[in-house]
């Protein structure tokens, strides 16, 4: 992933998790960042493996697809477990 294509989707990753306003003409890569979001919302850990499969994306790509997203989304991470979704408490 090249790094203005890094940035870009970090930009829209944070507006979106403030939003989760769907952009008219998403790209391949926001499409991506939306379903990974929806897989992460049942709680449990997901590996980049299975990750990957899913959306059609090496294991790799994944990985630095999930490293763009981790802030914004609030994905917290587990080098033996996977990917999943940080339980914020906002009270």
């Amino acid at each position: 992933m090249k790094a203005s294509t890094r940035n870009n989707l970090n930009a829209w990753a944070i507006e979106w998790a403030k939003t989760r306003v769907d952009p008219e003409f998403p790209t391949r890569y926001q499409q991506k960042s939306i379903v990974i979001y929806s897989l992460l919302l049942d709680g449990a850990w997901h590996n980049a493996i299975d990750i990957g499969s899913l959306i059609g994306l090496s294991d790799r790509t994944t990985r630095n697809l999930m490293g763009v997203l981790k802030k914004p989304f609030g994905i917290a991470s587990n080098s033996s477990k996977g990917y999943m979704l940080q339980i914020v408490d906002k009270s």
